[in-house]
């Protein structure tokens, strides 16, 4: 979990979300027995990069101004 506070990088740290929000972020976080989890080994956790979205402008005739959306990830 990279972050951008004074922490910096928590290797195999656990991120508790509770309606939407996060609620902690650590290791050896207590976790209720009912949470669904999610295993993100070998993945990267960083805030503020959830559903990146880019307008762009795709050949031909530019002047109708149409753009179209690229997903990533």
């Amino acid at each position: 979990v990279h972050t951008v506070g004074k922490a910096g990088t928590i290797e195999q740290a656990s991120v508790l979300v509770s309606n939407g929000k996060i609620k902690e972020v650590g290791k050896g976080l207590t976790v209720p027995i009912s949470i669904r989890k999610i295993d993100g080994t070998g993945k990267h956790v960083l805030p503020g990069l959830v559903g990146l979205f880019y307008p762009v402008s795709l050949g031909g005739d530019q002047s109708s101004g149409e753009t179209r959306t690229v997903t990533v990830g």
